[in-house]
């Protein structure tokens, strides 16, 4: 898998958004909802997140499907995030559930990747 974090501003909408690249053996037919989770470092699961998956695209590279899950991260778990690293993330399939080990390396690169953003966009480090 990879993922990717953005964040997006316009006259309507001000969102972080988590992108993550997941290949996948069969077909996986999923709809739009609260349908991803994180657990955390700090041994919390995340509430779901809000997820706008693709149909998915046939890789012929590695011979499987490539689904994109565009994530909406709220403000509020953008704080949080930028404190406990995630250590799981979990795609609930409507019929299968595909959870993703991070190692210690990834969970970095993904809690450096999230501060970067939050930087840029003037909302990490937290200003009293």
């Amino acid at each position: 898998a990879k993922m990717l974090f953005s964040y997006t501003e316009s006259d309507s909408i001000n969102a972080f958004i988590m992108t993550v690249a997941v290949p996948e053996f069969k077909y996986q037919p999923v709809e739009s909802g609260f349908n991803v989770l994180f657990k955390m470092s700090d041994s919390t699961v995340v509430e779901a997140v809000y997820n706008v998956p693709s149909k998915g695209v046939f890789d012929k590279r590695i011979n499987m499907q490539v689904y994109q899950h565009a994530l909406i991260i709220p403000f509020e778990m953008f704080f949080r995030l930028t404190e406990a690293k995630i250590e799981k993330i979990r795609i609930n399939y409507p019929k299968q559930k595909r959870t993703f080990h991070l190692s210690e390396e990834q969970q970095q690169a993904i809690l450096e990747a999230i501060r970067c953003v939050g930087e840029a966009v003037d909302y990490y480090p937290l200003r009293p």
